[in-house]
């Protein structure tokens, strides 16, 4: 199987549409770092394809996320009721730090979903 068709079936998630947190959440023996990130709301492009993969029934397998000259690309490690949770691969471009990806099944269970309905809801008042 040729690389472009291994991923095709991958989520891409667009140029700065990705969130990674400011506190690491591990570091191993090696001193490596780990965050958590996500894909943000302002470019909900990425949702559009994990429609695509739930009405085929399918699963994604991987996410892939440009920075500059760098490629972030990530497998996945489980599933969860609320969505997929995706390890670093080893092919990624090194960028002196690991992230673990989330990516929420449904816009409700984004992590930011609820902080934007509360100020919505502040706005309104």
């Amino acid at each position: 199987m040729s690389i472009k068709k291994k991923f095709d079936k991958a989520i891409r998630i667009p140029k700065d549409s990705l969130y990674i947190s400011p506190n690491a959440i591990a570091v191993d023996v090696k001193g490596v770092l780990t965050y958590l990130a996500w894909p943000t709301l302002n470019n909900t492009c990425w949702f559009e394809e994990i429609l695509n993969f739930t009405k085929e029934k399918a699963t994604p397998r991987r996410v892939i996320y440009k920075i500059g000259k760098k490629t972030l690309k990530w497998k996945l490690a489980c599933y969860t009721e609320d969505g997929w949770w995706y390890r670093q691969s080893e092919k990624s471009s090194k960028v002196g730090y690991e992230t673990r990806l989330f990516i929420p099944q449904e816009l409700k269970f984004h992590p930011d979903f609820g902080i934007n309905k509360k100020v919505k809801k502040k706005k309104s008042k």
